[in-house]
């Protein structure tokens, strides 16, 4: 949400729930704002087998795409929304993120 609302170096979002059902009521779907980040974003997902948030990540990555900024949707395939139970995927994301924030932020 903040991507889309303010200019930043980058932002990194790790998911926990599903992309197209908004956080919080009075906050929009993260699919619907994706489309007009101005800031470069990397969004984290676990899918851990739901085919629902799958399909609603793949969504995001699409409205993402649109956006004038750099941007990578990223899912782990069997792990969850706190990556503990992949220690290997979670390894991988704070790798990524790192990598991220490196190349953004100088």
């Amino acid at each position: 949400m903040v991507a889309s609302q303010r200019t930043l170096g980058a932002a990194v979002s790790v998911g926990g729930q599903s992309a197209a059902v908004p956080k919080e009521s009075e906050l929009p779907p993260l699919v619907e704002i994706a489309g007009s980040l101005t800031s470069p974003w990397l969004g984290i997902y676990g899918d851990a087998g739901d085919e629902q948030g799958v399909a609603a990540v793949e969504r995001l990555r699409e409205a993402a795409a649109e956006s004038p900024v750099a941007t990578n949707v990223v899912r782990y395939p069997g792990a969850n929304h706190r990556f503990d139970a992949d220690p290997g995927a979670a390894a991988e994301a704070w790798q990524r993120t790192l990598g991220w924030f490196d190349a953004h932020l100088r």
